[in-house]
């Protein structure tokens, strides 16, 4: 009994405090098709983010389309670092707050809000936010991911 104990603190503590408490990872078409489940929560989504007047991540707006990024196909979520990730970086986040111009695809895990209008970002474009937390994978955007 003290064995299997051992054994699962070991490995909880291999895996880091970020690893074990992680939400689960939410597909950009559930996140958009079901985001009152997700109001207010913690979740982890991937996908492109473009950088302008604001970082956008942008969501297939229907089911049927490929899940290609862009506005002609997307609905957007506005992408934001929390105060504390602006505070107290570490090396990914400090890499995703360069803003590269030609954005970046990334696994963020943040708390996210939707509206069922456009209220948040520049001029209000989008219906959702991401406050991002943590920055768990980046890589730099290539023509195939937009």
């Amino acid at each position: 009994m003290v064995a299997a104990l051992l054994i699962v603190l070991s490995t909880l503590a291999a895996c880091g405090p970020e690893q074990h408490n992680l939400p689960k990872d939410i597909d950009r078409q559930a996140l958009l098709a079901h985001w009152r489940d997700y109001q207010g929560q913690e979740v982890i989504v991937s996908g492109l983010v473009v950088f302008g007047e604001g970082a956008i991540m942008y969501l297939p707006r229907r089911p049927e389309l490929p899940i290609r990024d862009g506005p002609d196909q997307t609905e957007a979520m506005f992408v934001i670092p929390s105060i504390s990730m602006e505070q107290n970086p570490g090396k990914l986040e400090l890499d995703y707050l360069k803003y590269p111009g030609d954005g970046v695809v990334a696994r963020l895990r943040g708390r996210f809000v939707g509206a069922a209008t456009r209220t948040f970002g520049h001029q209000n474009c989008c219906r959702f936010r991401l406050e991002v937390s943590q920055v768990l994978s980046l890589r730099t955007a290539s023509a195939a991911d937009r």
